[in-house]
């Protein structure tokens, strides 16, 4: 069975055969859509299918209006994706991703008949893990896209074309409100196998931050740091593509 029932949430990446064994659903970070993973496909088996979560607001979604509530987000996509989890699959986000994807997560394990085989959390620090600065999402437009900057994930001069700007902006701050202003309620911890990415040279979360998933999880976890700033995900990409397939095949 194919998740095209899903509707506009999952952007297929790579195409389904009668090899696929696992389904792999990514979603980005903050201003992310499903082109942050287009390239995954190239060092991908045969045997992993590809999908990514589409959020409204960007590309084939581009006139839905933002979610700027994660309550809001998890039950649409949990009434769009859960029904069709008939084979095995695991999950990954990266930052605001990562919450996304722990939180639903959780939700499946608590209202759904499968879980995933592994949760892959990249780009985010444990919850419980103070963060080192402010939310930026009420700053005025300058302060809010200098703190963007700083992330190391922006092209060099966007900001500074007005069209761009305008586009990207709101976009920008609604994911940003929905990362910001989501609240972690204590909780069991998961049954599911749990890995946490974090990048060596990321300035706002450091290994500390990342080992700490492991509280999050009463199944196997295991934490890999790899070269690179908070984007560390598309700077070494075939290395992380290589290690994420080692475990989903533990």
């Amino acid at each position: 069975m194919s998740f095209a029932a899903c509707g506009p949430w999952l952007t297929p990446l790579s195409a389904e055969s009668v090899h696929t064994k696992i389904r792999l659903i990514a979603a980005p970070s903050a201003g992310g859509s499903s082109t942050a993973f287009r390239t995954w496909r190239n060092y991908l088996p045969a045997d992993v299918a590809l999908y990514s979560v589409e959020l409204p607001g960007r590309c084939n979604r581009f006139h839905e209006p933002f979610i700027q509530s994660m309550d809001g987000l998890l039950q649409q996509l949990e009434d769009a994706v859960a029904p069709h989890l008939d084979q095995p699959f695991a999950l990954f986000g990266h930052s605001l991703g990562a919450a996304v994807m722990f939180e639903f997560a959780r939700r499946l394990e608590k209202s759904a008949a499968t879980r995933p085989i592994r949760l892959i959390l990249s780009g985010q620090r444990a919850f419980h893990r103070p963060p080192p600065r402010p939310p930026i999402y009420d700053l005025g437009d300058d302060a809010f896209l200098a703190e963007i900057q700083r992330y190391g994930g922006t092209p060099h001069g966007l900001f500074e074309d007005e069209e761009l700007r305008s586009m990207f902006l709101p976009l920008l701050r609604a994911d940003f409100t929905l990362g910001e202003t989501y609240v972690y309620h204590e909780g069991p911890p998961l049954e599911t196998d749990l890995s946490a990415y974090g990048g060596l040279e990321d300035e706002e979360i450091d290994a500390t931050d990342v080992k700490a998933w492991e509280r999050y999880t009463s199944g196997r976890f295991n934490c890999r740091m790899f070269p690179g700033n908070h984007f560390f995900i598309h700077q070494h990409e075939a290395l992380l593509v290589e290690n994420l397939l080692r475990d989903l095949k533990q």
